[in-house]
């Protein structure tokens, strides 16, 4: 994992971990997945490297915080639930939750929880197998927005635009937008 600073100066802020998807608290937390090992890692403003949860999400893998900066959700990419946590002021996590129980295909057993992102009103956009799942900020499930292509796989979503309010989302090897209300 690398960090290239605004002087374009390049950092090595943590080694020997292989980093999925990552988010950033406005205090400077990075807060980030790695896969194989079950592990939600956190970088604290100064530059300490800690395991701030490991094995409760079976495939930890998409990443999020909500607008009030007081939860982490992690997707589940081998299970059916967006875990969520709460951020305490030292950056450390707690209360651990299955939150959110995304749709699975026919059939499967794991809705491939992939990328996401929260928006302002607290909504949160979870990329699965089934599209882009939609939940509230109960964590109920709002929706699904289909794939951009049939049958392609949906792998990251963002908002971005002056106004946050372009959805992008990568799919295959293109990005596509949409701007939404």
């Amino acid at each position: 994992m690398i960090a290239i600073g605004p002087d374009q100066k390049i950092e090595v802020p943590v080694t020997g971990v292989t980093c999925n998807d990552l988010a950033v608290t406005k205090s400077g937390f990075v807060y980030f997945t790695e896969t194989p090992t079950k592990r939600v890692h956190c970088i604290t403003p100064d530059r300490q490297h800690r395991v701030a949860d490991e094995g409760h999400v079976t495939r930890p893998n998409g990443i999020a915080i909500s607008p009030d900066q007081q939860t982490l959700a992690v997707s589940d990419h081998g299970g059916k639930h967006v875990w969520t946590w709460r951020i305490e002021t030292d950056g450390t996590l707690t209360a651990a939750a299955p939150y959110m129980t995304m749709q699975l295909p026919v059939g499967k057993h794991e809705a491939l929880g992939d990328g996401m992102t929260a928006e302002s009103k607290g909504r949160w956009f979870v990329t699965t197998d089934l599209g882009i799942q939609v939940f509230d900020p109960l964590g109920r499930l709002a929706g699904i927005i289909a794939k951009p292509v049939p049958g392609g796989k949906v792998v990251s979503v963002e908002f971005a635009g002056k106004d946050r309010d372009v959805l992008f989302v990568a799919a295959g090897e293109k990005l596509f937008s949409r701007k939404v209300r």
